[in-house]
């Protein structure tokens, strides 16, 4: 799925719909995109389905890839109140924002992995062009090696061994297939979920990320006219926080038992913030509720941005000192028997 496509082509659709052109002929025009051919196949889909009799919701649930459940769903709320154009106008702000929060992460740690990826490739050059020579040097000589001399060594033979190389790969192929695997259960999800949480700043940055996508997501569908228990249990998945999923049949039901979502949230503070509890408990006293999850998107963005440029503002000198410490110890594992070598001629 490409957000941003996805986004302008709702867009598009709102502006045409809010101009008076009928749905199918406006899927017909927008289903040329030179740009992006697969999604100009996507919506030529849509418009076969579409004509043969299928809702515009049905139609997008045929294409889970491109399109979320939360996006039919809301669509689904629109052609229920007649508002279509407006539920798809707070679609594409909706998919706008969510982009610029995954454009600010990547730009944050795009440096960052220039920088270990540039580090990785000139490792390796090292190793097959200029160590060997010094492994060859070592191996002549009738002393003991030290330690981080012999480990060096060892690395070196390892990294220019086929073999080596072949086990290496099929083990991290082998590793990221049962990770993908263990990701994709709840229980594993949970688990990595609560892992990276424990990472500093990076633990802040999917916090925030995932309320600020949770109350976007709940203000945009409150305010399409959908009841709050179907919107509580959308916006939990389009978090992408797992926890906040797990969580989200509780909440309903809580909901549905005549708690209030802000006294629900009040027993999971590791999941629900204060400042979205406590927004949320205004706007439940005055019958403002989508806007306060509004007003609370808006303030974790805000946190999560500023997580995101203390975390790229810290990698660089980490990343220098980690550079430094292994320049360091291969220059030790080069010198240090050269130098006890000397001494010993001496």
């Amino acid at each position: 799925m490409a957000p941003v496509a996805t986004g302008f082509f709702t867009r598009q659709l709102a502006i045409m719909l809010a101009s008076g052109v009928p749905l199918l002929q406006a899927l017909e025009t927008l289903s040329d995109q030179p740009d992006e051919e697969w999604l100009g196949e996507v919506v030529q889909g849509l418009c076969e389905r579409v004509s043969s009799g299928h809702t515009f919701s049905n139609s997008l649930r045929a294409y889970p890839q491109v399109f979320s459940k939360a996006y039919a769903t809301l669509v689904q709320a629109g052609e229920e109140t007649g508002k279509l154009e407006n539920s798809l106008h707070r679609l594409a702000d909706w998919l706008e924002r969510d982009e610029q929060i995954r454009r600010k992460v990547k730009s944050a740690l795009s440096y960052p992995v220039f920088v270990l990826g540039l580090c990785g490739f000139l490792s390796l050059v090292i190793v097959h062009t200029v160590l060997p020579t010094f492994v060859t040097i070592f191996q002549g000589m009738n002393t003991t090696l030290p330690l981080i001399t012999q480990v060096m060594i060892f690395l070196t033979e390892m990294l220019n061994n086929p073999f080596a190389w072949s086990l290496v790969l099929l083990l991290a192929c082998v590793g990221g297939y049962q990770y993908r695997r263990f990701v994709a259960s709840p229980r594993g999800a949970v688990l990595v979920y609560r892992t990276a949480q424990a990472v500093p700043l990076v633990g802040a940055i999917l916090r925030q990320g995932a309320s600020a996508r949770y109350c976007t997501a709940a203000s945009t569908l409150l305010a399409c006219g959908m009841n709050l228990p179907r919107a509580l249990r959308l916006a939990a998945a389009a978090s992408g926080n797992p926890l906040m999923n797990e969580d989200a049949d509780a909440l309903v039901k809580s909901v549905e038992d005549g708690l209030s979502p802000s006294e629900h949230m009040l027993l999971s503070p590791d999941i629900y913030s204060d400042c979205m509890r406590q927004l949320l408990s205004v706007g439940e006293e005055a019958g403002r509720a989508a806007e306060m999850f509004r007003f609370a998107g808006n303030y974790h963005q805000l946190e999560m941005e500023s997580a995101v440029d203390l975390l790229g503002a810290a990698l660089e000198p980490i990343l220098l000192l980690g550079v430094s410490i292994v320049v360091a110890l291969m220059l030790l594992a080069i010198f240090l028997p050269l130098y006890s070598s000397l001494s010993n001629f001496g």
